[in-house]
C-alpha cells in the first residue's frame, strides 16, 4: 500500500490552517500522515493545532525561519518514501483531494501532478476579490483545455507547489526546492523537472479553494517577493537567464514613464478605498495592473509598504 504524507508549510498561519486541517478531515481517503512544519512563526499555530486534537495523523515540525522551499523540503525530508502531497497553508481542499492524486500517482507513478484551485466564494464579495478572480482567469488561460491524461508539454508546463505531488524518489531526483528561493521555487522545480524528462500533468479535479483575503497592498508586496526571485534566479541559471517567459524584456522609455506615473501610495490608497469602483471593471482591472506592475516590478524602491 502507498504511503502518502501531506506536507504543509506555514509561518503565521494559525487563522489559515485550521480551515486546511478541518478540510482533510473530510476527505474520502482516509489512510494518509500530515507534516505540518512551522517555519519560525511568531503567533501561537503550534498550541492552536495540538489544543485541536485533530483525528489526523499529524506531525509537527517546528524550526528556525528559512522561508518557503526549507519547510517544504523539511517536511518532504521528515517523511516516509512514497507519495508526497503540497499543500499551502491557505489551500481548503476538496473532499476527493486525497483521493484524485493517489488515483492519478497509480497511473503514473514517476510524474507530477498539479491540481487546480479557485479563488474562495468568499472572497470575490470584495473588489480586490474580483480582481484575483480576473488575474486567475488570466494565468490559467488554457489549462482547462488540458485533459485527464495529456502531458504538458513544453509551452505550458508548470508546478503549482500550493497543491502538487511526486512520489519522494522523484522528489529526490529532480534535487528538491532550491533553498536559495524564498518564492518561484516551485517554478524552478519545473524547469529542473523538465529538464530530466519527467512527465508533469494537470488535473482539475484534484482541486482546492484557494483562502487569503488581500489588498492591493498586499497584492504589490507578493509581485515584489516574485519578482525578487526571479532576479535571483537569473544568476543562479543562465538559461533561465535567457529564455524564461518571467524575465522581464525590455520597456519602451514612453511605457517607463507612464509606470512611473503610477509609482505613488497614492494610487494603491485609492484602490484598497474602493475609489475606482464607479469604473466599469474591465477597465479598473486594467488600471490595477497598471498601478500593481508599476509599484510590483518597474518601481519597487519608491513606496515603501
Amino acid at each position: 500500500m502507498m504511503e502518502i504524507t501531506v506536507i504543509i508549510p506555514t509561518y503565521n498561519g494559525k487563522d489559515k490552517i485550521v480551515k486546511a486541517l478541518d478540510s482533510l478531515l473530510l476527505q474520502t481517503y482516509k489512510t494518509f500522515k500530515i507534516n505540518i512544519v512551522i517555519d519560525g512563526s511568531t503567533d501561537n499555530t503550534y498550541e492552536i493545532i495540538s489544543n485541536k486534537k485533530y483525528e489526523l495523523d499529524i506531525n509537527i515540525i517546528v524550526q528556525v525561519n528559512g522561508g518557503r522551499s526549507v519547510a517544504k523540503n523539511n517536511g518532504a525530508q521528515k517523511a516516509n518514501d512514497g507519495l508526497l502531497i503540497f499543500l499551502d497553508d491557505d489551500m481548503i481542499p476538496c473532499n476527493t483531494f486525497v483521493e484524485e492524486h493517489v488515483k492519478h500517482h497509480l497511473h503514473y507513478p514517476n510524474s507530477i501532478l498539479t491540481g487546480a484551485y479557485e479563488n474562495h466564494p468568499d472572497l470575490i464579495k470584495t473588489d480586490m476579490g474580483q480582481y484575483g478572480k480576473y488575474l486567475h482567469k488570466k494565468w490559467t488561460k488554457g489549462l482547462n483545455e488540458i485533459s485527464v491524461d495529456e502531458k504538458m508539454n513544453k509551452t505550458n508546463y508548470f508546478i503549482q507547489s500550493g497543491n502538487c505531488s511526486m512520489n519522494k524518489y522523484t522528489f529526490n531526483v529532480i534535487g528538491q526546492f532550491d533553498k536559495r528561493l524564498n518564492d518561484a521555487e516551485d517554478y524552478y522545480l519545473s524547469v529542473l523537472a523538465n529538464r530530466k524528462n519527467i512527465d508533469m500533468y494537470y488535473s482539475k479535479t484534484a482541486w482546492a479553494y484557494h483562502y487569503e483575503l488581500r489588498s492591493c497592498i498586499k497584492y504589490i508586496k507578493r509581485i515584489r517577493e516574485y519578482h525578487i526571485s526571479q532576479l535571483v534566479l537569473k544568476t543562479l541559471d543562465d538559461e533561465i537567464a535567457k529564455n524564461s517567459k518571467y524575465v522581464i524584456s525590455n520597456v519602451s522609455k514612453s511605457k517607463m514613464l507612464i509606470y512611473r506615473t503610477f509609482a505613488s501610495l497614492i494610487w494603491i490608497n485609492l484602490i484598497d478605498k474602493g475609489f475606482f469602483k464607479f469604473m466599469p471593471q474591465y477597465i479598473r482591472f486594467k488600471l490595477y495592473d497598471v498601478i500593481i506592475t508599476s509599484n510590483g516590478v518597474y518601481y519597487p524602491l519608491i513606496v515603501k509598504l
